[in-house]
């Protein structure tokens, strides 16, 4: 990583690519686990695999909540975690001190995934789009009997969104449609919605030609985006060179770069979170490092230049995930990582933060740098991740539960209900209105 931290340094005109497609192939043909890929878990996987690295990107928020009111009346005990169902179209509440399940399902529109909450328990909510193909957001505004959803489009044509934030603002990045004979040529746009209206403000311009979005966060004040944009190869270029991806943070009110991270090799998903003894912020950011092919375990070597995204990210020979400064994207710690990074956490006080790489495996970041150590090994593949002071959550999809961990020793899994394929989980944010 090359840091320049000077105002005004913002991404060069490239072309995206697809982050997909290998993805899709080896999810449709099943993966190795505990379980036996039956073809009911070959088609869930394969869904998952279309948009895994994207989704997390935006999907894993580290935070606390306020105490608040329940459905029925009872005071929450600690942060509520929302998790989205994507087969129900639903959303379940959970009160992450004791896992008890908050009233019955809201309604969260068709194939929820992504998830940003709000201050008072609205939602904004990205469907499944396997990175392809126009699909609205939807809102879902808190009513007495747990919520009102109501589709919030985006620009026509929109595709590959990814949703970040929570508190009073959510970000969603997204590609727009390019005309016909200019289709190489499609932009990378950033737009910051009000959560409490479900209200989006202007789009900006944040990158096109080569480049893509396929990692996103946001302060829940609005103030910052980060993007974390990908550079596809050019046909002459190395694999293991440095081919311009970097991470930028943007100013909400202009897009325009604030401070850029340049990377060595492919990035990952980002998150926003407090940094290590709750002074300032700190960024993660995933990074794999190719080496001269494309390597996915269990299929050919394939050219750099014509390999997907999730196939760069996943076919490297090592990955890593560095803490950067919030305001400046100085790095502040360098962790090593010996799988694929799928997802991000941390805890409120910024003492913690962990990793799920691979389908199953569970790492702790050291604050000041250094490899990432072994945390858990879970049951089954995993999807997501969220932190509280006290717990570590992530899905079991195949098993339609919450798995719920001790923050400090990864000892103590439990299980919590919930519904049918949960894609996604986010804690809700807690600042102040």
């Amino acid at each position: 990583m090359r840091w320049t931290g000077r105002p005004g340094q913002g991404g060069r005109a490239g072309r995206g690519g697809s982050m997909t497609s290998g993805r899709q192939r080896r999810g449709a043909r099943g993966a190795a686990g505990p379980r036996r890929a039956t073809p009911a878990r070959r088609t869930v996987w394969g869904t998952l695999a279309g948009c895994a690295l994207a989704v997390l990107g935006g999907l894993v928020l580290a935070g606390c909540a306020r105490a608040s009111e329940g459905r029925e009346g009872s005071r929450v005990g600690g942060p509520v975690l929302y998790v989205a169902n994507a087969r129900d179209g639903t959303l379940t509440r959970i009160d992450t001190a004791d896992g008890r399940v908050l009233g019955p399902p809201v309604p969260a529109g068709a194939a929820p995934s992504q998830l940003a909450v709000g201050f008072s328990g609205e939602v904004l909510v990205q469907p499944v789009t396997a990175g392809r193909g126009a699909a609205p957001l939807t809102h879902v505004g808190r009513t007495a009997d747990g919520g009102r959803a109501r589709p919030l489009p985006l620009e026509p044509g929109a595709r590959s969104a990814l949703l970040a934030g929570g508190g009073r603002y959510a970000a969603v990045a997204y590609r727009a449609a390019a005309a016909p004979a200019t289709e190489s040529d499609g932009r990378c746009r950033v737009v910051r919605v009000e959560l409490a209206r479900g209200h989006p403000g202007p789009a900006r311009d944040v990158c096109a030609g080569r480049d893509s979005v396929v990692g996103l966060a946001a302060s829940g004040d609005g103030a910052l985006i980060y993007v974390a944009l990908w550079r596809r190869p050019g046909a002459a270029q190395p694999c293991d060179g440095a081919t311009g991806s970097r991470v930028v943070a943007l100013s909400a009110d202009t897009g325009a770069p604030v401070a850029t991270a340049p990377l060595d090799g492919v990035p990952g998903p980002l998150l926003l979170a407090p940094g290590p003894g709750g002074l300032g912020d700190r960024l993660y950011a995933s990074e794999a490092l190719p080496g001269p092919d494309v390597a996915v375990p269990g299929w050919p070597p394939e050219a750099c230049a014509a390999a997907s995204y999730g196939d760069a990210f996943e076919g490297a020979r090592a990955w890593r995930v560095w803490g950067l400064d919030a305001t400046t994207l100085a790095p502040e710690g360098e962790h090593a990582v010996p799988s694929p990074p799928r997802a991000l956490a941390a805890t409120p006080d910024g003492g913690a933060a962990f990793v799920l790489a691979g389908r199953a495996t569970l790492l702790r970041l050291a604050p000041a740098g250094g490899p990432a150590v072994p945390f858990a090994t879970l049951p089954d593949a995993a999807f997501g991740l969220a932190a509280t002071d006290r717990r570590v959550f992530t899905l079991d999809v195949f098993g339609d539960r919450v798995w719920s961990l001790d923050r400090t020793h990864g000892r103590g899994l439990r299980t919590i209900p919930t519904g049918r394929s949960p894609l996604g989980l986010a804690l809700a944010d807690a600042g102040r209105p």
